[in-house]
């Protein structure tokens, strides 16, 4: 559990650093907070649609409903990394600029 843990705290803090390095300057708490709710709906509703799919699956062909939940799990994780690879973050230089320290 512990492992678990670290790695999750470890994956958020780099995901938050790496979304406030994306945002308009000055504009983090409106996007942040979208973000956020963007992240926390589809947790709660994934969960109660995944049961009931485990379990009318399930009733069929044991076992059927949770292979099923995690082949969709799987699929939502390759779709994610694919969209999160053509993101680009900004160079150190471009922030600057955009700040205004580099003038």
């Amino acid at each position: 559990m512990v492992p678990g843990g670290l790695a999750y705290g470890t994956f958020t803090a780099v995901e938050w650093a790496l979304a406030c390095n994306l945002l308009p300057v000055g504009e983090a708490a409106r996007y942040l907070g979208i973000w956020n709710a963007s992240a926390v709906v589809p947790q709660i509703i994934a969960s109660a649609l995944s049961g009931v799919l485990g379990s009318a699956l399930s009733a069929y062909v044991s076992g059927l409903g949770w292979r099923v939940d995690f082949l969709v799990v799987l699929v939502c994780c390759l779709l994610g990394a694919h969209v999160l690879s053509k993101v680009r973050e900004r160079k150190r230089a471009e922030c600057e600029v955009v700040v205004g320290i580099g003038h």
